[in-house]
């Protein structure tokens, strides 16, 4: 199915995920190995770390000197003003576009697939893909003006709670997290408002659409179908009002 094309982007942040099978510990030199491959376009490197706490309950320094574990699972890699940023881990690879930068699912799942295909010809570890996901925050933009003039929240966006007639409704605040399931895919919507600014309010529309794969050669046909199944929950989340200020 086609969907408009939106000259005003609502997309501020667009993040590609391909979880990979388990792997106990991150191959840190492997990491180091793709990162001199990257490393012109993405300069910035960070090392990924976690702490675990050890529970000895035998220890008689427990509660006084507890011991904790550095561990490093992975390295985020970023371009000079971090508008782009890799991140591979002992169980996943991801890709994402920030600040807005994102323009089209072409251009954007290209380059994601041309970084994935390099880490994979550079890792001397089975690479077994589990599960793919794609999420993108939105925000739409509502004139205050319309408010005022007496429109509401749902004349912009369909996917709101109903709130009985006896009741305020006038809303101040507004968060929401709806998760949807069809067949093998999974779809979470979170949405909230941000604070207004001058003459608008923005209304973030976070979705996040996920299913299993167990085939890295058909790794873009899946993510095809999410990308599908992510456009029929977006356009039909929206009114036409709200379709038409992003038109």
């Amino acid at each position: 199915m086609s969907y408009p094309i939106l000259r005003k982007n609502p997309i501020v942040d667009a993040i590609l995920e391909i979880n990979l099978a388990f792997q106990k510990d991150f191959n840190m030199a492997e990491g180091l190995s793709f990162y001199e491959l990257i490393k012109n376009e993405f300069p910035i490197k960070e090392e990924l770390i976690q702490f675990e706490r050890n529970l000895n309950v035998t220890d008689s320094d427990f509660e006084t000197n507890p011991k904790f574990e550095r561990k490093s699972y992975g390295y985020a890699f970023s371009n000079k003003d971090r508008s782009k940023s890799i991140h591979i881990r002992y169980n996943a690879f991801s890709f994402s576009h920030l600040n807005g930068i994102y323009q089209t699912w072409e251009d954007f799942s290209k380059e994601a697939f041309n970084l994935f295909n390099m880490y994979l010809k550079n890792s001397e570890t089975l690479i077994q893909p589990t599960k793919i996901s794609l999420r993108f925050i939105n925000q739409l933009l509502i004139p205050i003006k319309k408010i005022e003039e007496g429109s509401k929240l749902s004349d912009f966006v369909k996917t709101l709670p109903t709130i009985p007639p006896e009741m305020p409704n006038s809303v101040s605040n507004f968060f929401m997290k709806l998760s949807l399931k069809e067949s093998d895919k999974t779809a979470t919507i979170i949405q909230a408002i941000n604070k207004p600014q001058k003459e608008i309010i923005p209304f973030i529309f976070d979705l996040s659409v996920k299913t299993a794969i167990s085939d890295k050669e058909n790794l873009k046909i899946g993510f095809d179908r999410l990308r599908e199944f992510k456009n029929r929950i977006f356009f039909n989340s929206i009114s036409s009002e709200m379709l038409n200020l992003l038109k």
